[in-house]
């Protein structure tokens, strides 16, 4: 029994592993938006975006103190952030996208 419970858990951390290298590896290629951030600036390596909300969004990674990171808009309108993003202002960051 201790076995069959050892290898459940070994195979839902691999299977949990496996769904975030996919999500690393093809979210660039599902994402509509790409926004990375650099040394204080935000730019946008695929769709588009305006530049007024760019800034917004810029402004509010500078102020939190991040020094880099990326925003992933998938055409479903899901958000995907980069772990260097917290969970904090994840919030702040859809507002300024999706009312741009």
């Amino acid at each position: 029994m201790i076995q069959f419970i050892i290898r459940s858990i070994a195979a839902s951390a691999v299977i949990a592993g496996g769904k975030k290298l996919y999500d690393f590896a093809a979210g660039e290629l599902t994402a509509d938006t790409v926004i990375e951030f650099s040394s204080g600036t935000a730019r946008v390596t695929k769709g588009g975006m305006s530049s007024r909300a760019l800034g917004a969004v810029a402004q509010v990674l500078v102020e939190n103190g991040i020094q880099s990171g990326k925003i992933e808009i998938r055409k479903n309108g899901k958000f995907a952030f980069s772990r260097q993003i917290p969970e904090t202002i994840h919030q702040r960051l859809r507002n300024i996208v999706m009312n741009a």
